[in-house]
Order: C-alpha cells, then structure tokens, then sequence
C-alpha cells in the first residue's frame, strides 16, 4: 500500500515542503528544478535498489497543452504470473518547488495493470475493487518535493495540506538507458 501511495505521489507526482502550505504565496506556472531533469526525459526511481537496479516505482513527467502530467509505474506485488505492476497517468499542478495531485476515481479505474511484464485485459471489477482499498487517499490533495543533502535526495509528502513524513521516499534520477526496472 505505501508503494502506491509513493506512485501516487510520485506519479503523480512528487510533491511537499517545509513551511506549510498555506504559507505559500508565490505559487508559480514554471517547473521546479526538481522536475526538469524529469521533463528532459530522465525517470524517476522511487526507493532504489542500486545493485538490482530495481525501483519500488518509475515516473516520466511531461508538460502539454493541459498542463503537467506524470505516468507511473509502481510494483505492487508478487503473483504466480509474476510480478504484478500498475501503471497510472496523473495530472498535476506545480506550487513553487512543490507539485500537487489528487487521485480520482477515474484516475484508478485508467490503472493499467500487468502481471509477468504482460498487460491484463481492463477488468473493470478488479479496478473497481482497487479504487474501493484507495478510497481513503482519493479526494485528497497531495504535494512533494524533493530535498537533496550529503545523503542523497528525497521526496517529502504533505497530504491534505499536512507534513506526513511517514510517506517520505528516497528517490533517484535514472536515464531510460540506465536499465531500472519496476520491482521488488
């Protein structure tokens, strides 16, 4: 459920900050810097595992006519087919260095599921049971933003307008050709 909710955030959407956002006054339509390797084609790897060369979830952010949008990957379990990953594409907006999403039912139910590295036939039921185990993070306003020290960098959360640094992730830039993968 954390690896979701990291995707969610990620995929949608990486997001957050330190003084509270309400106390954000300087909202502005530019990408952060953070993001701008991730517009340049670069991907974002949510909890790596540098040796496997693996990640909890993978991002792509793009920016068109709409707006911002992410498409993110995220490992969501073992199955006797084989790992089982979803994939969702979130819009999101960008706050100063903060990037905001709220998961929706339709967003969920846009889920591509995929089990052994093969897309599954959309099976309505089975993402409607999904979007039932998310309810409580639908409707909810996310944001991150990424922090970067000695250690490396990280993706902090803020939910419903609240820090929530039991959802903070370590990320890393990865080029497509670096071959991370979505997994455990």
């Amino acid at each position: 459920m954390k690896a979701i909710v990291i995707l969610l955030g990620a995929v949608a959407i990486g997001l957050l900050a330190g003084g509270g956002m309400a106390a954000w006054d300087h909202w502005r339509a530019l990408p952060p810097k953070a993001i701008a390797r991730g517009l340049a084609g670069e991907l974002e790897c949510t909890s790596p595992d540098e040796t496997a060369r693996t990640c909890e979830a993978l991002a792509s952010y793009s920016r068109g006519a709409e707006g911002y949008s992410s498409t993110g990957t995220v490992y969501a379990g073992p199955s006797p087919g084989g790992s089982v990953t979803l994939t969702l594409t979130t819009p999101f907006t960008v706050r100063g260095d903060y990037f905001c999403t709220t998961l929706t039912r339709s967003i969920v139910m846009g889920a591509k599921v995929t089990i052994g590295g093969e897309v599954m036939p959309r099976n309505p039921e089975a993402l409607n049971f999904l979007a039932k185990r998310l309810a409580p993070l639908m409707e909810v306003e996310r944001c991150t933003r990424f922090v970067e020290d000695a250690n490396g960098i990280t993706e902090e959360a803020w939910v419903g307008g609240k820090r929530n640094p039991t959802l903070d992730v370590p990320i890393r830039w990865v080029k497509p050709e670096d071959g991370y993968r979505v997994g455990p």
